[in-house]
């Protein structure tokens, strides 16, 4: 890659200052915990994640059996829970052994919205971990490297009615919503998705980016970020990094 675009890279790169306004009194979670609705739930999950230095999945969806429109059941797991397992390949020379970051942490809250009270209790939780909770490196993972929906408007609308640059939109969406913590990174490659690209296809360029979007949506944490050149949005460069 030429210098030009690495510092580009750099420059995006950089994190933004946390506009992260949330309530900053702790979250405890305890086992006969009730809410009201699963929004509700989410945003719990989410605040005491966050407070303990680890991200919270949702793994599994349980539905009324009469009524499927009625969830029932929702289980949050840590994001290293479970183990890594590798892609099986014919040609033992192309294997990669590959560093995981999955540790088959036991974290566990179980809810269940019961018929009778029509109440959302927290039924289960294994409040351990097996490794070291990090605020800094969950900023990493997939589920906080997106945008909401609503933020996501905005940049569409930005970039395709507004025409305008990242540093722009990055202005305006801290103001708009501080509530979330934004970063430069995200928003640029949030662009390049609503920017378009042109390529031909018979070159290897266009045949290699093709791929690399075909991997991001097979692997959620694989990152695809084009370089283009405006006015034609010309694909000149690309950088992508796998999960692991």
């Amino acid at each position: 890659m030429n210098s030009e675009y690495l510092s580009s890279l750099e420059e995006f790169e950089q994190d933004a200052s946390d506009n992260d306004e949330c309530s900053t009194s702790k979250v405890i979670l305890k086992v006969n915990d009730s809410f009201n609705d699963w929004i509700s739930v989410q945003t719990v999950v989410d605040l005491y994640a966050k407070q303990n230095g680890f991200v919270a999945n949702k793994i599994r969806k349980e539905v009324d059996s009469i009524d499927n429109s009625i969830i029932r059941h929702h289980v949050y797991t840590c994001w290293k829970s479970g183990i890594h397992k590798p892609k099986k390949v014919e040609d033992m020379s192309l294997h990669r052994d590959c560093k995981s970051n999955k540790t088959n942490c036991p974290w566990q809250a179980n809810f269940y919205l019961a018929k009778q009270t029509n109440v959302i209790r927290l039924t289960k939780l294994e409040d351990t971990h097996n490794h070291q909770c990090d605020p800094v490196s969950i900023e990493l993972a997939p589920k906080n490297l997106r945008f909401p929906q609503q933020i996501l408007d905005k940049i569409e609308h930005y970039t395709r009615n507004g025409r305008l640059g990242a540093g722009q939109q990055y202005n305006l969406l801290i103001n708009e919503f501080p509530q979330f913590n934004i970063k430069k990174k995200n928003l640029y490659n949030a662009i390049q998705k609503f920017h378009g690209v042109r390529t031909h296809d018979e070159t290897d360029a266009a045949t290699m980016f093709l791929y690399l979007l075909k991997q991001r949506e097979n692997d959620s944490e694989y990152v695809v970020i084009p370089r283009l050149e405006r006015p034609a949005n010309e694909l000149t460069g690309l950088f992508w990094m796998t999960s692991q």
